[in-house]
């Protein structure tokens, strides 16, 4: 026969496999990518912000590559967005760093920080979403 402690011990640990078993993201994700590009031209160095709408949501973001292309992060080493709504913001790295960090770093022309500025609504869906901005 099992100790009282013993029982309680047992009990612990199957409530806690439970709950980590049952641990993941909070969110159901989509998986967003995209290009960013100026009068048709790629945009490189830019900082694509996804917000959900919904008052407990948690951004994503990425940092456009040579050729413009974003894959949003959820979190450092997951890929994704919430589902649903959005408000996108595209800023230059140097809406996020200083303006000397970002030139001396070659993301952003001078005087360009202020001059790229985005902002729209998007839904993420379940899956793969392919969302392209052209500014």
């Amino acid at each position: 026969m099992q100790s009282t402690a013993g029982r309680v011990r047992c009990l612990v640990w199957t409530w806690l496999c439970l709950v980590l078993a049952g641990c993941g993201s909070r969110y159901d994700l989509g998986r967003v990518q995209g290009r960013v590009t100026i009068d048709g031209q790629p945009a490189e160095g830019l900082v694509v912000q996804f917000q959900p709408t919904a008052k407990r949501g948690s951004s994503s973001a990425a940092i456009t590559d040579a050729d413009g292309w974003y894959q949003l992060m959820y979190t450092f080493n997951t890929p994704g967005a919430e589902l649903g709504e959005h408000i996108v913001t595209i800023r230059s790295a140097a809406e996020y760093y200083e303006e000397d960090c970002a030139q001396a770093a070659g993301t952003t022309a001078p005087g360009q920080a202020n001059r790229l500025l985005a902002q729209r609504r998007v839904t993420v869906k379940a899956g793969r979403n392919r969302i392209d901005f052209d500014l």
